[in-house]
């Protein structure tokens, strides 16, 4: 058997080898072909990922640094930035704030969002006696580009034991360096997007 395998392996190395060879212009075209197609591939995934939602992440070098490149870790990436989508995209007990008040609830029990209308709501936070124990997503909308010269610190906020994730939301064109100087934070995962009100 081990020698059909072989004898059979030989001929059809053989083979191939004459087909290179009879078709030397064609190898060089079908290599480029398969190495495009799998950089398409790999680039569609991810645009597809982002315009979906049209939501980026902000990456932290510092952050990234901690985390381990193993498989499992990779996973456990995917499986959080789906538990970040489920988070901000469908309904969950929500705290809404506007002006610096809570301004509505959504849901029963202890809120697992807490959104934030305007950056100075976000920045009396801690000013109320509110329970935060099970936020997982804060959502913060930024309305004007003055915003950007206020930083959002997380560090912060100590009554946010179960933070994940914060999501900025803003009403003009940002990018990802103009998120880095915004937000100082910690072991928390920035998303944001540009919204362009009509």
């Amino acid at each position: 058997m081990r020698l059909l395998l072989s004898n059979n392996f030989k001929k059809l190395s053989q083979f191939n080898i004459q087909i290179m060879k009879d078709n030397k212009s064609t190898l060089p075209f079908f290599t480029f072909l398969a190495v495009f197609n799998i950089f398409l591939f790999t680039t569609l995934s991810h645009a597809q990922d982002q315009e979906e939602y049209g939501i980026y992440e902000s990456i932290d070098n510092n952050y990234l640094g901690k985390q381990n490149s193993s498989k499992s870790n990779k996973k456990s990436t995917i499986n959080s930035r789906n538990d970040f989508y489920n988070l901000s995209q469908n309904l969950h007990s929500t705290y809404y704030f506007e002006n610096g008040t809570l301004n509505a609830k959504y849901g029963n029990g202890l809120p697992t969002k807490l959104t934030f209308e305007d950056l100075s709501s976000f920045n009396s936070l801690n000013n109320n006696d509110l329970n935060y124990a099970n936020v997982e997503l804060i959502t913060i909308k930024l309305n004007d580009e003055k915003d950007l010269n206020t930083n959002i610190d997380l560090s912060s906020l100590v009554t946010l034991t179960n933070l994940k994730y914060v999501y900025i939301k803003c009403l003009f064109t940002i990018d990802s360096k103009q998120i880095k100087k915004l937000v100082k934070k910690s072991n928390v995962r920035v998303f944001y997007t540009s919204l362009r009100p009509s």
